[in-house]
């Protein structure tokens, strides 16, 4: 039963209990706010280290002011009571979340930030908490983190000064009037020092501070123990288990993680303060000190440059002129930013400048990865990080800074709401939303494998969630989607792409797949009907984009165009006319090119080049290139059971030719020359002969052909499905396995003999299987399926596959296996880990997948090589993309008649 009042504060209700005494939730009449009143128990009042100790937090308290420290509000004494009066924080403690499972690693990455700037301002006025947990940590409904308790804290000593490790020093055991032996601290957050006994310093809440962000990623203790003595043990003998930390937990926060929780504190991380920043830096937050008032001794610019000017004291003049230099460069900007967003209708020549990646990141050539706000004042785009991690970026065009949105990690294909409030994109199999200002993005729906969408005035996106198929349409607030398009199977079409809506809000642009001639047929469809008339609206080599100027922007033959357009009729006028600059090549089939915003802003992306190597890949992360190969813009890859030859595809002005690489002479043959697309297929055991698709009369039909061009091409297998490739060979040379798009049913996997025109069912399901990789005996086969919404690799018995275990959570790509058959190797997670899961092919059980290394990025295609090196091609990626900008894009454009189409992609 709670006192029904202390001192002047009518008591509510009790809130908890410590080792330094009650908490009680009450109400102070005269500024009509709740309140924390901490009491301290009677019989500690008796004890004068305790009562030293409680009116050391007191005054310790009473020095920390910051916004992630529940702040003291007085140290009180009623009738024999001493009592502190604190600010109550509404919410649950962190161990209260966490009872409920793990956190998202962009929710760890909020908290641990929040947390370490705490710890910062604690160990900045000499304080060190010494008792940091889950349970002294709250989070209110806000989802701002308060750290409570410096119970324990005390000022800092001198440096080389041990403390006593008695009771009366050491937060581990202590004496009260109960008996000796009770828990004053919590033993599994002490650092190896506090354990022992030790001097403690800011280090070991740097420690404890590892031990609750293991916990946030985990649920769980990092040094668990039934009993104290079982926990100290093991912070001083064990490491945490890293089994139960996400698969897709960044590299660089696992670092972090291993430099708090370093036992030595001599090599621990010196200052929480770094922790803060890499935790700020991994959120895409700008540094602390770029913003005017954190550090009263400089004024930092933020953008490409940054300069520090100190202000000595008496230094009144050059902080005047700091100042006035500062007010200036805000003149220039504003006056800048005026001329970008209010172009003048009489100045015919467009304004034009780039846009490059944040440091440390790289823009995609893709112009699909951008997207200007409606009212052309921001612009979201996608960069990947030096792992090939995606986040969305915003970046106001009247600022040199871009700002990373947190919690879009895997971000894809974004674009705007109507209003410019919020932004859609991608990113792990769901189409989500983030509202500007707002909290972590929300998913809408499902999306495994998307190709574009757009959002329509009336509050329906359309959007393609899988790279065959209808385009979807979805309520932008959430829910399932439902197909929206028909595709035309008698016109051989296997996919609709990359809509985007006209002003009324229902039709819509889109292209049809496959491109016939190197273009992509551009269509009208309808939110309120699915069928469609007529004739296409153009052909590109992309899909189109409405500019309210009234006219549409697509790319063709490498050239940015434009041709006026009747939005109402539906059908283009006069003639197209070169806009831009050349724009970067493309990785998505029938992507569009740009991204225009109401007042003729127009962004598209330039660079890098399309042009990919072949290279050597070892288990340490050597990139080794494959001498005498030239860099074309590869992509197919199959390379023969002996090793020796290779087959690659070159890409280029929508077709695409076959090579045939000899490694053992570093020889590059060309096999085809002309305007249909060919590709890569696999190699037939002797390694003299090997399977190609080629386009032929609107099919895609498989070839056998010799190494020594012996014979010429062979026709094995054609069927009225146009879209299909080979993708592997049974060990026998009996049967090949290849992939189709089947009706509704997506990617499925077929085999077929070579002596017979019916192929037979491999896995056909209702989602897209691809892929697939036989075992070196043949006995098992391993692919590629989105059935669980994202993409996972299984494995199941071939010929006859039944059932499957599932290998992986989360693939990024398709199943490898290792050249004795016992290890299957795929990429998993945001972080693109190279994981290795061990296969038993007597009995056909899976591992638990382990984690190799991160693969390096730019990794387009690979495949295994007798020595059980992986062989890939690779993007070097020797200069990050550019986003280049035009103000009113119409001004100075050249009327152009367009010539032949480009494209090809995945």
């Amino acid at each position: 039963m709670h006192p029904s009042r202390i001192g002047a504060y009518p008591v509510e209700r009790e809130v908890g209990r410590g080792g330094m005494g009650v908490v009680y939730r009450a109400r102070d009449p005269r500024l009509d706010r709740p309140i924390a009143i901490k009491v301290l128990p009677d019989e500690f009042a008796r004890d004068p280290e305790r009562l030293a100790r409680f009116e050391r937090e007191a005054r310790l308290l009473a020095a920390l002011v910051h916004p992630n420290i529940a702040a003291i509000h007085g140290l009180e004494e009623a009738d024999g009571h001493r009592f502190l009066v604190l600010e109550f924080v509404e919410g649950e403690t962190l161990a209260q979340r966490l009872a409920s499972g793990p956190l998202s690693v962009a929710e760890t990455l909020d908290v641990g930030r929040q947390i370490a700037a705490a710890l910062e301002a604690a160990h900045e006025a000499g304080i060190v908490h010494r008792d940091l947990k889950p349970g002294n940590v709250i989070l209110t409904p806000a989802g701002d983190a308060k750290v409570l308790d410096f119970g324990l804290a005390r000022g800092a000593e001198p440096a080389g000064a041990d403390s006593d490790p008695s009771a009366q020093q050491s937060p581990t055991l202590t004496f009260a009037a109960t008996g000796a032996g009770v828990i004053l601290g919590t033993a599994a957050y002490m650092s190896p020092e506090q354990a022992r006994g030790r001097r403690v310093d800011r280090r070991t809440d740097i420690w404890s501070f590892g031990a609750l962000l293991y916990e946030c990623l985990t649920a769980k203790q990092a040094f668990p123990g039934e009993t104290v003595s079982d926990s100290i043990a093991r912070i001083l003998q064990t490491e945490p288990d890293p089994a139960p930390l996400p698969s897709d937990l960044p590299p660089r926060l696992r670092a972090l993680l291993a430099r708090c929780l370093e036992k030595d504190a001599k090599r621990r991380l010196r200052d929480i303060g770094d922790a803060r920043i890499e935790l700020e830096e991994m959120m895409g937050i700008a540094p602390a000190s770029s913003r005017l008032g954190h550090d009263s001794s400089a004024i930092r610019a933020t953008g490409a440059s940054a300069v520090r000017v100190d202000a000595p004291a008496g230094g009144r003049l050059r902080r005047s002129l700091v100042l006035a230099a500062v007010a200036l460069t805000g003149a220039l900007m504003a006056w800048f930013a005026g001329a970008l967003l209010r172009p003048d209708d009489s100045a015919r020549e467009p304004l034009r400048y780039t846009i490059k990646a944040p440091a440390g990141w790289t823009i995609p050539g893709d112009a699909c990865m951008l997207a200007l706000s409606p009212d052309g004042r921001t612009l979201a785009f996608v960069a990947a990080d030096s792992l090939g991690v995606s986040n969305l970026w915003l970046r106001p065009l009247d600022s040199f800074a871009a700002t990373l949105l947190p919690g879009t990690e895997g971000a894809l294909l974004p674009f705007w709401a109507p209003d410019g409030k919020a932004v859609a994109f991608f990113a792990l199999g769901k189409l989500r939303r983030a509202t500007i200002g707002g909290g972590n993005p929300e998913a809408i729906c499902d999306a495994p494998n998307p190709r574009g969408g757009s959002w329509g005035t009336k509050g329906v996106i359309v959007f393609a969630p899988t790279s065959g198929g209808p385009l979807h349409r979805v309520d932008a607030t959430g829910g399932a989607s439902q197909p929206v398009t028909v595709v035309d199977t008698t016109a051989n079409e296997t996919a609709h792409r990359f809509p985007c809506f006209l002003p009324d809000g229902e039709r819509f642009l889109y292209v049809t797949l496959p491109a016939r001639e190197g273009r992509f047929d551009a269509w009208i469809g309808s939110t309120r009907n699915p069928a469609r008339d007529g004739t296409p609206v153009l052909r590109a080599s992309g899909a189109p984009i409405y500019a309210p100027s009234g006219h549409v922007l697509f790319a063709v033959n490498a050239k940015l165009m434009a041709q006026a357009f009747d939005a109402g009729s539906g059908r283009v006028r006069g003639e197209p006319f070169v806009v831009g600059d050349p724009p970067a090549p493309t990785s998505y089939s029938g992507a569009h090119p740009g991204s225009v915003s109401r007042n003729g802003i127009l962004a598209w992306t330039s660079g890098p080049s399309g042009s990919n190597r072949l290279a050597y890949l070892t288990f340490d992360g050597r990139m080794d290139p494959v001498p005498g190969i030239p860099e074309r813009s590869w992509s197919g890859l199959a390379v023969s059971p002996d090793g020796r030859y290779v087959t690659v595809d070159e890409s280029h002005a929508g077709t695409s030719d076959l090579w045939l690489i000899d490694l053992a002479r570093s020889l590059a043959t060309r096999l085809t020359t002309g305007t249909e697309i060919a590709e890569s297929g696999a190699f037939l055991p002797d390694s003299r002969s090997f399977l190609f698709g080629l386009n032929r009369e609107g099919l895609r039909q498989f070839y056998r052909r010799r190494v020594d061009g012996a014979g010429g091409d062979s026709l094995v297998f054609r069927s009225p499905v146009p879209f299909k490739n080979v993708v592997d060979v049974t060990p026998d040379g009996t049967e090949f396995l290849f992939q189709q798009v089947s009706g509704d049913s997506g990617w499925d996997i077929y085999a077929s003999r070579f002596d017979s025109s019916q192929p037979r069912p491999v896995v056909v399901t209702r989602h897209h299987e691809n892929g697939a990789n036989l075992s070196p005996d043949g006995r098992w086969l391993a692919w590629l399926s989105d059935e669980s919404g994202v993409g996972e690799v299984y494995v199941g018995a071939y010929p006859g596959v039944g059932g499957k275990l599932q290998v992986s959570r989360g693939a990024l790509t398709p199943p490898l296996w290792s050249v004795d058959g016992r290890t299957i190797w795929f990429v998993q997670g945001m972080a693109r880990m190279l994981m290795a899961a061990r296969f038993d092919p007597a009995t056909g059980e899976v591992a638990t997948p382990r984690e190799v290394r991160p693969v390096p990025p730019g990794i387009l295609a690979a495949a295994v090589l007798p020595d059980d090196r992986f062989l890939v091609i690779h993007s070097p990626q020797r200069a990050s993309g550019e986003i280049s900008i035009a103000v009113d894009w119409l001004g100075g454009a050249q009327p152009a008649a367009p010539s032949a189409g480009r494209n090809r992609a995945r």
